[in-house]
């Protein structure tokens, strides 16, 4: 790769730190939903921050040394062992202001420590979230084992659309024949998320300027539209949840090659910031501040109201996150 590409994709884009601050911003509305049908629609079509990020991820990968992936790997072990330890130590004394006598039930009522490889291997011990850590850092391992030994992780390209309808069709089966609840580890896992979006991510910086030319603006809007109009038409019609739609595919990647296509586009500054310096911080620390607002609501406000306490929570949780990063 040239030079002059290796600076352009190192260079900041300020659309692309729009939209992981959309994305981890929809995430919180996720694990938050808001009441009534706007909530429900939420939690059933916005499936794109998750690809997104995955999607991120692998763009800046691309053209990087086998070092860069190395030095990657370790600060996501960081940042999990992190976010671990905290949402252990929030989730340990809300038990233990609930009622818990030890810390010895507590363990062994937390189903993770039953299975630790399964755990270690698609996460999470403390906080469900962190799937997204876990099936990101062993993603990087698989690179690295590409780069390093087959000297290229080219091939893996082939896998985007075979691990894309694999985990479609093994969502749908495991629904349809068994519980997909328990079952849910394996499709959030760098098999079935990390891999397919992270090469796409890839795949995009190396043929940029070919997907350039055959996807303009107005095809790119086009894929959207449909995308969003294919989720509306399914939500109406099946109404029915899964982790990752053919439709959220196609706005995951359409909003992505958007944001890759106007770099330099500053549509709403404050909202950028908060991609570029606090989006990691909301994904790792959002879901314990669920768990504190939630404790302090139930314990200290007995008589708020549930409709407006499900709107500000977002907010709350939103303010939290943020002000623990910058800590």
């Amino acid at each position: 790769m040239e030079t002059k590409k290796i600076n352009d994709i190192a260079a900041e884009n300020k659309s692309i730190n729009l939209l992981k601050a959309v994305s981890c911003l929809i995430v919180v509305l996720l694990h938050c939903p808001l009441p009534g049908l706007l909530g429900e629609a939420v939690i059933y079509g916005l499936r794109f921050p998750v690809p997104s990020f995955f999607m991120i991820t692998g763009y800046y990968s691309y053209g990087k040394r086998s070092e860069w992936l190395k030095k990657k790997m370790k600060t996501i072990l960081i940042l999990t062992i992190g976010a671990e330890s905290f949402s252990g130590a929030v989730c340990f004394l809300i038990a233990a202001c609930s009622g818990y006598n030890g810390i010895s039930d507590w363990f062994y009522e937390n189903n993770a420590f039953q299975n630790p490889i399964k755990t270690l291997l698609f996460g999470s011990f403390f906080n469900g979230t962190l799937w997204y850590l876990y099936a990101l850092f062993w993603t990087l391992v698989i690179l690295y084992f590409f780069e390093i030994y087959l000297r290229s992780a080219s091939i893996l390209y082939w896998t985007i659309p075979i691990l894309l309808i694999l985990h479609i069709i093994g969502w749908i089966f495991v629904r349809a024949y068994g519980d997909i609840h328990t079952y849910v580890y394996f499709f959030r896992s760098a098999f079935f998320y990390g891999i397919p979006f992270v090469m796409a991510g890839r795949y995009a910086a190396e043929y940029e300027s070919k997907i350039a030319r055959y996807l303009n603006d107005l095809k790119c809007l086009l894929m959207l539209i449909a995308g969003i109009g294919m989720m509306i038409l399914k939500f109406l019609i099946s109404h029915t949840y899964m982790d990752l739609h053919v439709s959220s595919i196609i706005i995951t990647f359409a909003l992505f090659l958007l944001a890759r296509r106007h770099p330099h586009q500053d549509y709403i500054p404050h909202l950028r910031i908060i991609g570029k310096k606090y989006s990691m911080w909301i994904y790792i620390f959002h879901f314990p501040c669920i768990s504190i607002a939630d404790y302090l609501q139930a314990t200290f406000v007995e008589n708020s109201i549930p409709t407006f306490y499900a709107c500000a929570k977002p907010v709350i949780v939103i303010i939290l996150s943020i002000t623990l990063g910058h800590l």
